[in-house]
């Protein structure tokens, strides 16, 4: 496997700009640095708007090294980030996969200032549970609170608020209204404050 290209600007037949793309077209992902004795300002420019990272003049091949260590440096960097890209895809996947396989609703739920909730993540548990698409509980987080039968909301929001102040661990048992039918059910919530 090749760590680097380097490519003069002018070749017999060819060119750096060709060069250039048959490197992007195999999808290599290598420092392309052009050395040349004779390209103006313009040319190197537009090579660079193509994908050349850098170019180092022939009369300056003390900046060789650098440019390749530094050709180096961001191809590992690049391949560093695909790499924790893939594996936060993965673990994001697994959470799903969990989260819709658990009895009840997955959620996260943030305490603004001003005593606000919302709610960055709800699972798909919240349709069984709440009769709420988790969209749409997560565009109106006041749905939330107004489910809650009216004898219950005082605990709920003391047990809330005391949570948030001690950053303690949320459990409030209580009642919630259960869709359109009029009929309750006790629900548990549980968080872990941070």
């Amino acid at each position: 496997n090749w760590d680097v290209v380097l490519s003069d600007y002018n070749l017999p037949a060819f060119s750096a700009a060709e060069a250039l793309e048959v490197s992007k077209n195999r999808k290599l992902d290598l420092p392309f640095i052009i050395v040349s004795g004779c390209i103006g300002e313009e040319a190197a420019v537009a090579l660079m708007k193509a994908g050349a990272p850098d170019f180092v003049m022939k009369g300056s091949a003390a900046r060789l090294v650098p440019a390749v260590q530094r050709g180096l440096l961001e191809r590992e960097t690049r391949r560093q980030f695909n790499l924790a890209q893939i594996s936060l895809q993965r673990s994001e996947e697994r959470f799903r996969a969990i989260a819709s396989n658990l009895p009840g609703l997955v959620y996260q739920l943030m305490r603004e200032k001003d005593g606000s909730i919302l709610f960055p993540y709800v699972s798909e548990g919240s349709l069984a549970l709440l009769d709420l698409d988790p969209k749409t509980l997560q565009d109106n987080p006041r749905l939330f609170p107004d489910l809650i039968l009216p004898e219950d909301r005082a605990s709920y929001d003391q047990s809330l608020a005391a949570s948030a102040g001690n950053l303690a661990t949320w459990n409030w048992e209580g009642r919630i209204r259960n869709g359109s039918d009029g009929k309750f059910k006790w629900i548990n919530l549980r968080a872990s404050p941070r």
